[in-house]
């Protein structure tokens, strides 16, 4: 055995996205080591815990990886798709996806995808196409995106093509997030940012428990399916959080999500538009998330008036227009004087001190997610 020697766990290509799941959910799953092709029949997916493997009831095997075919998904897809190509449809081959976006064992392709000229494909292949893709790019589920709901729900709207249902339990950043990707959206171009609120509770979390950041309150006002919540609640010293959501798919997936990530007892739910079940947690929060998108402003006086009378941080999303140089200072500046003018209002003197604004992803052309976080503290 060459000094490249690594244990595996060797499944039927069938098998591979539900095992893949399984053992990335487990935390063993090799990133190190590409899942490579041993004999037909067999994919080999490295680990990194052999007798946590045994516990999980598989068999790992030790073998020599380096020298073996490492699998391109994309090569995989193409070849499927080829073998059900007739002599008039090569252009197809110009229309198969190179992207896609994977959440736990389900793959979402782009919306648009296998739509234009693959009818006669598709039906010609017949019903087991979609579940042959799904082998093909080592997955169990697959799903074709759509745009996703303008209304206050966000509901993703995700069309299901392989699979009995949408649920999946995607594993990011050292949380489980468990949801129905057809009903609620996950936007990969929030990776970045769901990781700083982790790391921020980390940080937090090894500071004086004296200090208000030693075990906090926090209220998320648009909480969804625990984007950002969950990331407090596993990797911070939370006292307690309270999620306000209006959507019942999402608080039926953070309910899971809690009890997968074992943090339930920490959080209560506050179900109904926030409007009306925000007032009720006026003065107790050390934080508050304002994660909604394409702007939060009109849940801005009730972020401050959660706020703990000595103060606290407040993080603000925004979709801001950058039509012109200078647009992300002046919004910035705007947006402190809102929130100081908010603040006495309800009598609070407060300094506000804006931290670097976080630019977090492209949503249109010119107009750019941004995060701003606003640390308030009392000047008495």
């Amino acid at each position: 055995m060459g000094e490249d020697a690594s244990w595996a766990v060797c499944v039927e290509p069938r098998n591979v996205g539900k095992t893949y799941s399984i053992l990335n959910d487990s935390g063993i799953l090799n990133t190190g080591v590409e899942i490579q092709q041993i004999s037909p029949d067999l994919v080999a997916i490295p680990i990194t815990d052999v007798e946590k493997a045994k516990g999980l009831n598989f068999s790992p095997q030790q073998l020599d990886l380096r020298f073996r075919k490492q699998l391109d998904p994309h090569n995989r897809l193409k070849k499927i798709i080829t073998e059900y190509l007739s002599e008039t449809e090569a252009e197809l081959l110009l229309d198969i996806p190179n992207t896609w976006q994977k959440v736990g064992v389900m793959a979402i392709f782009p919306r648009g995808s296998f739509s234009n000229g693959w009818d006669e494909l598709i039906m010609r292949a017949g019903e087991g196409f979609w579940a042959e893709v799904a082998e093909a790019i080592f997955v169990a589920k697959i799903g074709i995106g759509n745009h996703i709901d303008s209304g206050p729900m966000r509901q993703s709207r995700v069309q299901l093509m392989c699979g009995d249902d949408g649920w999946v339990s995607h594993k990011e950043h050292g949380v489980n997030y468990v949801f129905d990707a057809t009903k609620v959206m996950f936007s990969q171009g929030n990776l970045n940012e769901r990781g700083r609120m982790g790391r921020i509770a980390k940080e937090n979390a090894t500071k004086d428990v004296s200090r208000i950041v030693g075990s906090e309150t926090i209220v998320d006002l648009f909480n969804g399916i625990g984007y950002y919540s969950l990331q407090f609640l596993v990797h911070g010293n939370i006292e307690h959080l309270h999620a306000c959501e209006m959507n019942p798919d999402s608080i039926t997936a953070f309910k899971r999500g809690l009890e997968k990530n074992g943090v339930a007892d920490k959080c209560t739910i506050h179900q109904g538009d926030n409007q009306h079940t925000a007032p009720q947690l006026a003065g107790k929060a050390d934080r508050v998330l304002l994660g909604l998108l394409p702007t939060s402003t009109a849940a801005w006086p009730l972020a401050v008036n959660c706020l703990k009378e000595e103060g606290g941080v407040i993080h603000v999303h925004e979709n801001i227009e950058e039509y012109e140089e200078g647009a992300k200072q002046k919004w910035l500046e705007e947006t402190v004087e809102k929130f100081n003018q908010l603040a006495k209002s309800i009598g609070r003197n407060w300094q506000i001190t804006p931290q670097p604004l976080q630019l977090i992803k492209w949503y249109a052309p010119s107009v750019r997610h941004v995060v701003l976080d606003l640390h308030f503290s009392s000047t008495n």
